[in-house]
């Protein structure tokens, strides 16, 4: 996993644990409310020793807490409903960063010499092309300038360790990437993502 990757499930790590805590949050509030409205004072005294102005202030206050706790019910569905709907657009855009970002990884072209490393680097989401196989599908790619003009064409970097290929790239200001024999998968990325 390289980095980027990394960074990202980090990201949607965090945004988990956030969102955990907003709901545990948001559930308190909405379970305080609903116990408020449920309040209610019943004098545990006689009646009859209680006078007006104090059932009455009883009444009001009983009142006003199960007003509150209706009022903090229905504030904590309607901040847990937006703050959803935040958590999941911020989630959505983020992804569709992290897609954007891997498709506008450019295309490569790889040389003979590094056959099977097309189909690694497409494991890393990369779009990777093999020019033996592709001399195989019956693309005329048997000299260099064939291969230079393909890659011109397609918008491809050149992968190789030719210097004569190498060198036909300098020439015509083309993307190429000259490594040694059997370079690891993470060399090639790193030089892809130093150019």
């Amino acid at each position: 996993m390289n980095k980027n990757d990394e960074w990202f499930q980090k990201k949607l790590a965090l945004y988990s644990i956030l969102g955990t805590m907003f709901v545990a949050v948001i559930t308190i509030l909405i379970t305080l409310g609903l116990t408020w409205s449920q309040f209610n004072l019943v004098p545990t005294t006689d009646n009859a020793q209680i006078n007006n102005s104090t059932a009455k202030a009883i009444q009001v206050f009983s009142s006003s807490v199960r007003d509150a706790g209706n009022k903090l019910v229905w504030d904590g569905i309607g901040v847990l409903i937006a703050g959803i709907a935040v958590f999941s657009l911020v989630i959505i855009i983020d992804t569709s960063k992290r897609k954007l970002k891997i498709s506008k990884r450019p295309r490569l072209l790889l040389d003979e010499m590094y056959d099977g490393k097309d189909i690694e680097l497409g494991k890393r989401g990369y779009d990777a092309e093999s020019i033996k196989k592709l001399r195989l599908t019956g693309e005329p790619l048997h000299y260099d300038y064939s291969v230079i003009k393909y890659a011109e064409e397609n918008k491809m970097i050149i992968i190789t360790e030719d210097p004569e290929i190498h060198g036909g790239c300098q020439e015509n200001n083309l993307p190429c990437i000259k490594l040694g024999q059997n370079p690891t998968i993470d060399e090639i990325i790193k030089a892809i993502e130093s150019l």
